[in-house]
């Protein structure tokens, strides 16, 4: 009977965080908030028609598994975090992220907490939601302007940071003998060993294992049956080898969203479905059941002092971060980065999961991301406005993930230049850095006398050669020999990601039939004249580049 109770409780659950969740998306309000209201007002603490059974507990860490793989695969950008290291983006989102996690700290233990609790509670507190920002930013259409892609960015990296962080505070919290900075060390190499099998895993072998199934398999829907039960394992595995699972499962999403890009979109369009139509909503609305009142019977002023630690440590810390890296309107950028929400949830359920805080403390802690998953939006409909931003500036912040949200319609052949930008191989160095040093571009492609793509030269590496040289070799000698291309039916994401990982830029555009043949070019400036104001494009046009509009303007030229 007691079986039969817990799947009457799930579908109620599944039923009414959907119907709630419809009801919070009409009134333009995030969906996650109708999934925990459902859970609230159908468990303990409400009509009491459900109450926590072992099945919801499953079913619930089945969500956070889920969840996090899917953040992993679609929020964590870890090729625009490598190439952010050293710009003012990662200052940004680092300062972001430790304000309001030392202000946390310095609280909580103020409160008798004990230190591995603090810590991860403060790491908590800490981090950011870009889920939420990133559908803010849409609903005020501000996504594709200079400011919202600023604060896409810098929340995209502070989500990942603060998650790798709290990923390694779980770690210690919940093992005791990681005491000392050798256990600490060997166990941060045990999970940067298993992100790189996993990688390995989701590059080499899961493509094949696509290829083959597709070409043999009969049964509907086999590979995507077999993607979840390897998801099961690794995440078993992980756990086997002292990797929280949900951690294990956030660095696999990482990892799967390396794949190819054909291979990519076939195993994730399943994933997302059932996730998101099943067992994330049942994880929301398991936070739901969990949430009680008695935090009200603490201390009031200890309620109030929690609240503005989270609200208002969040939003100093984007503050202090934008401005000390002199960022155009700090305040609106402080307003986007300030989001919390599905992550945070999900990893206050598992801090209590792991009994590092008590029912009160989550309940408080689930009250304040709430307030602020509401708090968010507001602020940045009251404070976020188009800014003036330089083409260099606006560059600088584009990273790959944020083309696959805010540019996912947008394909290479939309907005590619007609330049080919080719020099012939047997060009003398010294002509063609005498013809291009001043022209400003990055890289320049190689073909040979028929016209065929045989590499990349930059003037950065021709520069390094000894100028008594200058005249005795040729282009051919001295460039590089790696083809990196692009077609013109590609995604503006897997551009962005190629850019990043090879530095490459303009990439040349191919003939889809004829992969040699280059038939035009395209670079981060013509990205991001995507959403630039007209006046802002026309100040950003190169005077000495004549030709280089959207596809269809100007000549193919041949080599120069």
């Amino acid at each position: 009977m007691v079986a039969f109770e817990g799947i009457l409780f799930l579908g109620l659950l599944i039923i009414g965080g959907k119907v709630f969740e419809e009801i919070f998306v009409k009134l333009r309000q995030p969906g996650l908030l109708g999934n925990v209201l459902a859970g609230l007002l159908l468990g303990p603490s409400g009509f009491a028609l459900i109450k926590p059974s072992r099945e919801i507990e499953f079913f619930t860490s089945l969500g956070i598994f889920f969840l996090f793989l899917l953040v992993g695969i679609e929020e964590i950008d870890l090729g625009g975090l490598l190439s952010s290291l050293r710009r003012r983006l990662f200052y940004t989102a680092a300062v972001a992220f430790l304000v309001p996690f030392s202000l946390a700290f310095y609280f909580l233990t103020s409160i008798e907490l004990t230190w591995p609790s603090a810590l991860a509670l403060a790491g908590v507190i800490g981090l950011s939601s870009l889920g939420v920002t990133a559908r803010a930013l849409s609903d005020m259409k501000q996504l594709r302007n200079p400011i919202g892609l600023e604060i896409f960015s810098i929340t995209a990296i502070l989500e990942f940071v603060g998650l790798i962080a709290i990923g390694l505070i779980l770690q210690v919290a919940v093992d005791p003998s990681l005491t000392t900075p050798l256990t600490l060390l060997i166990s941060i190499l045990q999970t940067a060993s298993f992100f790189l099998a996993a990688a390995l895993f989701s590059i080499e072998i899961l493509p094949r294992l696509l290829r083959l199934i597709r070409r043999h398999g009969e049964v509907k829907e086999i590979f995507f049956g077999i993607l979840v039960g390897l998801l099961l394992i690794i995440v078993y595995a992980g756990e086997a080898n002292g990797v929280h699972g949900a951690l294990t499962a956030l660095l696999l999403g990482v990892a799967l969203s390396q794949m190819p890009k054909t291979d990519y979109i076939e195993s994730m369009s399943g994933l997302r479905s059932i996730a998101h139509g099943i067992f994330v909503p049942i994880f929301f609305a398991g936070i739901g059941l969990q949430i009680n009142f008695g935090f009200l019977s603490l201390p009031y002023s200890l309620i109030i002092t929690f609240i503005l630690v989270v609200v208002f440590g969040k939003f100093a810390g984007a503050f202090l971060g934008a401005f000390a890296a002199r960022m155009p309107n700090p305040l609106a950028i402080s307003s986007g980065v300030m989001a919390k929400g599905a992550v945070d949830l999900a990893l206050m359920l598992t801090l209590l999961e792991l009994g590092l805080i008590n029912q009160s403390l989550f309940s408080l802690g689930t009250f304040s991301i709430l307030l602020l998953l509401i708090i968010s939006p507001l602020s940045m409909r009251l404070l976020l406005k188009r800014e003036k931003v330089t083409v260099e500036q606006a560059e600088e912040d584009l990273i790959p993930i944020y083309a696959r949200v805010a540019l996912k319609a947008v394909k290479v052949k939309d907005i590619m230049s007609r330049q080919t930008l080719t020099v012939l191989d047997n060009t003398k160095v010294s002509e063609f850095i005498q013809e291009h040093l001043e022209k400003g571009r990055h890289y320049y492609n190689v073909v040979d006398s028929n016209g065929q793509f045989i590499g990349h030269v930059s003037i950065q590496d021709l520069r390094k050669t000894h100028r008594q040289h200058w005249e005795e070799l040729l282009v051919g000698e001295v460039m590089q020999k790696r083809h990196v291309w692009v077609l013109p039916s590609d995604d503006i994401y897997w551009v962005l990601e190629k850019m990043t990982l090879t530095d490459i830029t303009p990439i040349p555009v191919v003939d889809p039939k004829d992969p040699s043949r280059i038939i035009g070019t395209i670079s981060r400036s013509e990205i991001i004249k995507l959403f630039m104001k007209p006046k802002e494009k026309e100040r950003s046009k190169p005077e000495n580049d004549d030709n280089n509009g959207i596809s269809g303007s100007g000549d193919s030229d041949g080599a120069i």
